[in-house]
């Protein structure tokens, strides 16, 4: 074989070789979807790793920490979370594996490295409550305050922040940055100094605007032959203003809305009749009342939200129903019609007579006991009208004022029924005798005394919601 053909089977054999090698080099990072040669994330090699393991290399920056120190500072180790710092795995992964898309960088990265830079995200709040917390205790250490919104009566306003003095949050990204780079912990020397608030006054305006355009609609309700316009106010507490972008609180909203709305919702009474045996009308005891109720509510809160997100004004009407009157009759016992209760057979209820000095407990129109009382003096009169138990106590010690305005006491007070206030039917160990008075003269402090036996049979036999009448 000549030399020449010696050459020509060599050279084809190293090109051979040569274009196995790249197929194989290609093959492996391409084919195979793994970061090229020298791809750095940070100062973190990830060439040849998937994108899911540089994700999951990533990952180890969550257990990493900074140790951070210093004069006046407290001595912490804090995660990236803890520090109001975060990034994002899945973008580091995917830039990073962005040069196998570019086909002439398979032959550059054999001789240069690529570098994706991590990029940190800075929750303000949460970055400026963890540095305030590094100076807790010291007298020296202000936290600055960033400007904010707020509402002056008429418009959204920029309130100013004010400087402080401490840890300041830019500082401690140089550390967290260092802790993404290098997935490991990190020493941290902090220093304090003067410290400008996060947030520039400038950065507010276009979120002032947009606050302001969210109020500057007019909004009004008309209902039957009246109108309710929300004031700046009323559509200031509708605006949320505490996120990076103004929103509508639609909860506080509705709530307005509703608020409106309330005004024309009625509830129905039922009227009661009160007949004779035969049906015929004795008493209307309440008269009936029709109800009405706004319908609409969700309607023009979902009209509401559209308008002010669109800036547009909103004149709505309520639309109110109005509810059928209801009557119910009561039939009052045979024997009842002129008594001063109209009540119904077999129904119970005690009668005060101021007059004639009495407590009298009828069943109907059927007396059932008829005991002697003392009522009221005349600097102390017990009231008069229609109420009905709600209170039952077997002793109680009772305490008031006289009428001169001293005190009094009297304790173990025995089987007291309260039917109105301060008012009860009640038992005494100083009745008659002790007291100096007799039955029929006025002397209580209000309320109706009777002997304990006759006071205890009235206790047992009535109950919660027995109509009492007290009259003269």
């Amino acid at each position: 074989m000549s030399t020449r053909k010696k050459i020509g089977i060599s050279a084809l054999i190293v090109v051979a070789l040569t274009l196995l090698g790249l197929g194989v080099y290609v093959g492996y990072f391409a084919v195979g979807h793994r970061a090229l040669p020298g791809t750095y994330v940070g100062n973190v090699k990830v060439a040849g790793l998937t994108q899911d393991e540089i994700k999951q290399r990533l990952a180890l920056a969550n257990d990493s920490k900074v140790n951070i120190s210093g004069t006046g500072v407290n001595t912490t180790s804090a995660t990236l979370t803890d520090m109001g710092f975060s990034f994002n795995p899945d973008e580091l992964a995917s830039k990073a594996m962005s040069a196998n898309g570019v086909w002439w960088k398979y032959a550059t990265t054999l001789f240069n490295t690529t570098t994706v830079q991590p990029a940190l995200q800075t929750d303000n709040d949460a970055a400026s409550a963890f540095a305030a917390k590094l100076t807790k205790g010291n007298s020296a250490a202000v936290a600055p305050v960033n400007p904010c919104l707020e509402f002056n009566g008429e418009k959204f306003v920029i309130k100013r922040g004010t400087d402080g003095k401490g840890v300041s949050v830019t500082s401690l990204i140089e550390p967290a940055h260092q802790l993404v780079s290098t997935l490991s912990n990190v020493d941290f020397t902090a220093t304090i100094a003067p410290i400008s608030p996060l947030v520039k006054e400038a950065d507010l305006q276009a979120k002032l605007d947009a606050a302001n355009k969210l109020i500057a609609p007019e909004v009004t309700i008309k209902a039957n032959d009246e109108t309710a316009t929300a004031s700046a106010a009323d559509k200031a507490k509708w605006v949320n203003v505490s996120a990076t972008q103004p929103s509508l609180n639609m909860d506080a909203v509705k709530a307005w809305v509703q608020a409106q709305g309330n005004k024309f919702n009625v509830a129905g009474v039922t009227g009661v009749r009160l007949v004779d045996h035969t049906g015929k009308l004795l008493k209307v005891k309440t008269e009936a009342v029709a109800g009405s109720k706004v319908e609409n509510v969700d309607q023009v809160v979902t009209t509401l939200q559209k308008n002010l997100t669109a800036g547009s004004p909103t004149h709505a009407t309520f639309t109110i129903t109005t509810t059928e009157m209801k009557w119910t009759e009561k039939k009052v016992a045979v024997g009842a019609e002129n008594l001063p209760y109209l009540a119904s057979e077999g129904e119970r209820w005690v009668d005060i007579n101021l007059s004639t000095n009495r407590v009298r407990a009828y069943e109907g129109a059927t007396l059932v006991y008829d005991f002697p009382m003392i009522d009221g003096a005349p600097s102390t009169p017990t009231i008069q009208g229609e109420f009905a138990v709600y209170s039952k106590l077997t002793t109680q010690d009772m305490r008031g004022r006289n009428a001169d305005g001293s005190p009094y006491m009297t304790p173990g007070v025995p089987w007291v029924m309260y039917f109105t206030g301060d008012y009860a039917t009640h038992g005494s160990s100083a009745w008659r005798s002790a007291w100096g008075y007799d039955a029929g003269a006025g002397g209580s402090h209000g309320c109706v005394n009777m002997s304990n036996d006759d006071a205890h049979t009235l206790w047992e036999w009535a109950s919660i919601g027995t109509p009492v009448i007290s009259h003269s």
